[in-house]
């Protein structure tokens, strides 16, 4: 409560007692304080919710970054559809990759399970159609982002992988590539 005994504010008893310029200077410093301590703890709770959610996203990261299941599970569906729009293309007449993206509707793993494991660690694909793949196909970007790759490193995934630089990437570069873009 700022006021006297009396009931008098305590601006409107330094104006009678002080003056005015006693009065506008105790008006000032209670704004300022006021104001600087409101800011003050505005400030530190802002920084303690901000350091809270950076924490909570990083032990989700983190936790996804040790989710084997999560890798295998994302990193399968990905080769199958590179798989798929690499067959795709392949045949006569084939059609753009947006138009392609409609048709691949595939749901499961049905052309990764059809392969041996010496033909799939046979298969290469095309650094064209990945990078296609990767800009054009919403499921191949969604895969990309659960497994922690940032978006920028996709820009140029294809040069990324490709390890030999011979135009095509192969599985094993294909998995070893997205195993150290992650995180």
């Amino acid at each position: 409560d700022c006021s006297t005994k009396l009931g008098t504010p305590i601006v409107e008893y330094t104006e009678q007692e002080l003056g005015l310029v006693a009065s506008l200077s105790l008006s000032c410093f209670l704004f300022i304080a006021a104001v600087g301590f409101f800011n003050i703890i505005s400030a530190v709770f802002l920084e303690r919710i901000m350091a809270y959610l950076a924490t909570k996203l990083l032990d989700g990261q983190r936790e996804r970054l040790h989710d084997k299941e999560l890798w295998h599970e994302r990193l399968t569906r990905f080769i199958d559809i590179q798989i798929q729009l690499n067959n795709s293309t392949k045949t006569p007449g084939a059609e753009p990759l947006t138009l392609i993206q409609r048709k691949r509707g595939q749901l499961g793993y049905k052309w990764l399970t059809q392969m041996s494991h010496d033909s799939l660690a046979k298969r290469t694909f095309s650094k064209e159609l990945l990078d296609l793949s990767v800009e054009y196909d919403w499921e191949a970007k969604k895969i990309l982002a659960d497994l922690d790759i940032e978006p920028q490193d996709c820009l140029s995934l294809s040069q990324t992988l490709d390890r030999n630089q011979n135009g095509r990437i192969d599985v094993t570069e294909l998995v070893t590539g997205l195993s150290r873009l992650r995180g």
